[in-house]
């Protein structure tokens, strides 16, 4: 279900107005990733603080006929593309939050801000990452106090894939006391690569993709256009399921321009 969460960081104000269409989110994207591109500097504006209360979709999932420990939780933070059903996704046989409970885990996955059933506010001012960092860090104090389900952890164990390691890997430094260890996948400090992944995503306008989905949704939020991008960006061929593979592409979630930057 939901959480109130308050939440407060301090975003970059960016240079950068809600785009008109696809035109203009294509050439954005082609002026970031240029070779000696100054966009990004040039948009990057002086810091300002964002504060709220956001609606955060989550699932605390326990071990099967266990009671709820007080000890330990792992804290999943997803990445982009998708929702927290990355940690328990189209089947039992792909779901880590089950292969976790069958091993005496309790888990904890959220919908991130601005993606699946967690609120959508500004795309470009507001969804950024110091202010998802700020959620992540009052989720974790929630659950070690115990004001979620009345079940207080001790040890929290911070688990990511590709930005939500990022994420976790960001809270590790600026709250050191929040997780006792951590886990970072699809994760590198190399990152030669990312221009590959955005190009090979064909990022468009979410609610001109999918509109019976995000029709709601300002031109800020994006998703990636085709199912052969999702493949380049996160499969590897033929190390995985086709269905796997169809089931990312119908189920595929967006990103805002505020985490592009």
């Amino acid at each position: 279900g939901n959480i109130a969460v308050p939440a407060s960081a301090m975003n970059t104000q960016l240079n950068y107005n809600l785009p008109a269409n696809q035109s203009v989110v294509t050439e954005t994207v082609v002026e970031f990733l240029q070779v000696d591109a100054t966009e990004p500097s040039q948009v990057m504006g002086s810091k300002h603080q964002v504060s709220g209360t956001y609606n955060i979709n989550a699932k605390l999932c326990y071990p099967v006929g266990s009671a709820p420990s007080a000890s330990l939780i792992q804290f999943l933070t997803h990445g982009v593309g998708f929702d927290k059903s990355y940690w328990d996704f189209f089947s039992a046989q792909y779901s880590y939050q089950d292969a976790a409970a069958l091993k005496g885990y309790t888990t904890f996955a959220y919908d991130r801000l601005g993606i699946g059933s967690s609120d959508h506010p500004d795309a470009i001012q507001v969804v950024q990452a110091p202010l998802e960092i700020s959620i992540a860090h009052s989720l974790i104090q929630m659950l070690r106090s115990g004001s979620l389900a009345s079940t207080p952890f001790s040890k929290i164990i911070g688990v990511g894939h590709s930005l939500g390691s990022e994420l976790t890997n960001a809270i590790t430094a600026q709250y050191p006391e929040d997780i006792d260890a951590a886990v970072l996948t699809g994760f590198s400090v190399d990152t030669a690569g990312q221009p590959s992944f955005f190009s090979a995503l064909d990022l468009v306008i979410a609610s001109q993709n999918q509109p019976g989905r995000f029709s709601r949704l300002s031109n800020g939020y994006l998703i990636s256009d085709t199912i052969a991008g999702n493949a380049f960006s996160f499969f590897r061929f033929p190390y995985y399921d086709p269905a796997v593979l169809a089931a990312a592409e119908a189920s595929k979630q967006t990103f805002t321009i505020g985490e592009l930057f």
